[in-house]
């Protein structure tokens, strides 16, 4: 039982030690992203041409 107890208390002096490494920082401070907006253009394109060529090509190379 005693080392039950032990082993409850380390765990849990573990997760309260283990809090502030885990605390939110906050968002002061952040640069925006500069290349954003093509970031999001080439995802587009890139679901995009996903869904309408390359999966299609994929179903048909698995058929085969």
């Amino acid at each position: 039982m005693k080392v039950w107890l032990q082993w409850r208390n380390f765990c849990l002096l573990s997760v309260v030690l283990a809090l502030p490494l885990v605390a939110s920082a906050s968002d002061e401070g952040r640069d925006s992203d500069p290349l954003e907006g093509f970031n999001r253009a080439m995802f587009s394109f890139n679901d995009t041409a996903d869904r309408w060529a390359l999966k299609p090509v994929a179903r048909g190379y698995r058929a085969v």
